[in-house]
Order: structure tokens, then sequence, then C-alpha cells
């Protein structure tokens, strides 16, 4: 390192208080404000309401960088809409595209399983006769599943609901 260099970063290191040393090296390990928290009060001895003072700075530094990135996400995803277009159109066939989409083109879960809500909301009415049919079934999820293509997730958490819903009207 150049002399001029090692002044420089010696002044610095000076010229900062032992708190902002402290700080710093904490901010340098840790991840998470409560992290951060327990780094100050614990390993640096500092009082517990300046800890916690600086862990709620810290928490809103991070809570600012997760706004920016979350921004930063949504506008990539909204600048590639004609890709995923097209990456629909490549599974709209299956019964859950979803699943097609995570796996073949990597989507996030939350926007395929989005995209899966919006288009099994498209036929409520569809949906509610083939419950209606397979009510008197042994197993409403089997009939559901195999009888009208429902994935199981969803066949599953109607005959859930269905035997909750029976349960209730007889104990009243």
């Amino acid at each position: 390192m150049n002399t001029p260099w090692k002044i420089l970063s010696l002044v610095i290191v000076v010229s900062c208080g032992k708190r902002e040393q402290e700080l710093a090296q904490c901010q340098v390990s840790t991840q998470t404000s409560a992290a951060l928290v327990r780094c100050l009060a614990v390993d640096k001895n500092w009082p517990a309401v300046r800890a916690a003072v600086e862990g709620q700075r810290r928490q809103q530094v991070l809570d600012s960088l997760a706004r920016a990135e979350a921004a930063l996400v949504a506008a990539a995803w909204i600048a590639d809409s004609q890709q995923h277009r097209y990456e629909f159109s490549q599974c709209d066939a299956y019964e859950q595209p979803g699943r097609c989409l995570i796996n073949s083109y990597g989507w996030p879960a939350s926007r395929a399983q989005a995209l899966d809500d919006s288009i099994w909301n498209l036929a409520p009415a569809k949906h509610a006769k083939a419950v209606e049919r397979c009510q008197l079934s042994s197993s409403i999820e089997y009939c559901l599943t195999s009888s009208y293509g429902w994935p199981y997730e969803r066949a599953s958490a109607a005959g859930d609901s269905l035997r909750r819903s029976a349960f209730l009207k007889k104990g009243r």
C-alpha cells in the first residue's frame, strides 16, 4: 500500500470514535437488524437503548433496499412481458400451466401460482358442478382428479372443505 493511502487510512481510523468503529464492525459482520443489536449490546457492551436505536436505523436501511430491489424486479418482469406471453403460450395446453412455467422457464412460484389461480377463477360454475357431481362418491378427491382433471391440491382442498362443512352441520 502506498504511503499516502496508509496515512489517509490511519487518519480515518483515528478520526472515527470507538463507537463508530464498533458500529461499523457489527454492520459488516451481521445480516439483520436483530443481529446488529445483539452484536452491539452483547459483544461491544453498548447500552441496550443505544443498540436498539442503531438496530432500527439498520432495519430502515434494509427495508429501503428491499423495496428498491422489489421495484427493480417488478420493472424487469414488466419489461419482459412479451417473453412471458410466449412462455405462457407454450404451457397453455397443460392443466397446470404454472407448474410448466416454473419447470420449463424458471418462473417464480408466486407468479406461476397467481397465473394458475387467475385461470382457475375463470370457471367457478364449472368447478361447482364438478364438486356437486363428486359429492356422492367415496373419494371426492379421486373423482375430481380422475373425472374432471383437477389438480390434486385443489381437489384435496375441496374435499377437506366439504368434510369440514358436513362435520359442522352434524354438530348443530
